[in-house]
């Protein structure tokens, strides 16, 4: 890394503070860095601006080994064993009815 990079680091650091608890980042290793309150490590990402509107420097901080965002969880499938019933049909129109009906609910047929 050149001198001039290696100023721009520094500059960065003095400038940013750790998101989760606003201490000081300290330097480790360039481009590693850490927390000195809450230990927290990061990798310092910087760059200089170019242009009217965009130029001085920019960093940002990146968190290290971030954790995995939890995992959503599923539905699990309704598995419908040969122990449970699942009502009957009718014969005329094929639409479900309970077990207890004795007409069809949908075309009024008698069911057997």
């Amino acid at each position: 890394m050149s001198e001039r990079q290696h100023q721009i680091f520094e500059a960065a650091l003095n400038k940013i503070r750790c998101p989760k608890c606003k201490g000081r980042v300290l330097e480790t290793m360039m481009p590693d860095a850490i927390c000195e309150k809450c230990g927290t490590q990061y990798v310092l990402a910087t760059r200089l601006g170019k242009g009217l509107f965009g130029g001085g420097l920019h960093a940002q901080l990146i968190e290290k080994n971030q954790p995995a965002p939890p995992a959503i969880p599923f539905a699990q499938p309704q598995v419908i064993t040969s122990t449970q019933t699942v009502g009957k049909f009718c014969h005329n129109c094929g639409s479900q009815v309970s077990n207890s009906a004795q007409f069809c609910t949908k075309c009024g047929t008698r069911l057997s």
